[in-house]
């Protein structure tokens, strides 16, 4: 069977090449760009993408976008800051090139954070869902997205790599993004923002990477990281408060 790759992307024109190259071994490189004011849509097409625009609405929407353009029978779906290794690539044509029951594989990944692997804490255990079977699989979720399977999901042995999180800088960049679709989605679901949502929360969460899960391991990162996730988790639910006192009333589904 057939397997195309897709991206979603906006302004990776520093990052997208290596990316697009990492997934040589696909039918085809599917690429959704939200009109970035960079070169990375003219990149991905010199690079032989197939490369489609689309206004950013949320994760899960733009990929959802790109699933329907996938011309293959099973879809890869890579971020601009993570690369898929030789071992990755081989594994993935010989389950795609093979029967299986399985609908959706996950995959793990090696994080790599302020420029050096984290072995630790929340990033520990990492591994998505990433290879679909077309027609059996559906995200949902506006950032974080996770995915609607139809039938069996496995586990790939074979790691990726995840560059996320260059510098604190980076970090905060995205931190109001983030938090702002979890609000409204949030906000849109009907969930009330208790106490303990805000007191309890995002201590149990540090408590579990820092502690529970050796985060400390990884050294300064790995204190830096798992407190930025704290703040990241109060602070999500800290703007669903404010969205409810400000607009009054749950838009419920």
């Amino acid at each position: 069977m057939s397997v195309s790759v897709c991206i979603i992307t906006k302004n990776e024109a520093e990052r997208i090449e290596k990316a697009v190259r990492s997934a040589s071994f696909a039918d085809e490189v599917v690429v959704v760009d939200s009109f970035s004011s960079d070169n990375t849509a003219g990149i991905c097409e010199k690079l032989g993408c197939k490369v489609f625009k689309r206004v950013f609405d949320d994760y899960s929407g733009v990929k959802n976008f790109a699933l329907e353009k996938a011309g293959s029978d099973w879809v890869f779906f890579l971020d601009a800051d993570e690369l898929i290794t030789k071992n990755l690539s081989k594994e993935i044509v010989k389950i795609t090139g093979h029967n299986t029951d399985r609908s959706a594989f996950r995959v793990k990944r090696k994080v790599y954070i302020f420029g050096k692997r984290i072995r630790w804490g929340s990033a520990k255990d990492d591994a998505p869902v990433r290879l679909l079977r077309k027609g059996k699989c559906r995200f949902f979720q506006p950032v974080h997205e996770e995915v609607e399977v139809k039938g069996s999901t496995g586990l790939m042995s074979a790691y990726m790599e995840h560059h996320t999180t260059s510098s604190v800088y980076d970090y905060l960049e995205k931190f109001n993004k983030y938090t702002d679709l979890e609000a409204e989605y949030m906000y849109g679901r009907g969930v009330k923002p208790h106490f303990g949502y805000l007191a309890v929360k995002p201590m149990l969460g540090f408590l579990r990477g820092y502690v529970i899960k050796l985060g400390f391991l990884d050294g300064i990162r790995g204190c830096i990281f798992e407190v930025l996730s704290f703040f990241y988790v109060f602070n999500k639910y800290a703007k669903l408060r404010e969205l409810i006192r400000v607009r009054g009333e749950y838009r419920k589904k």
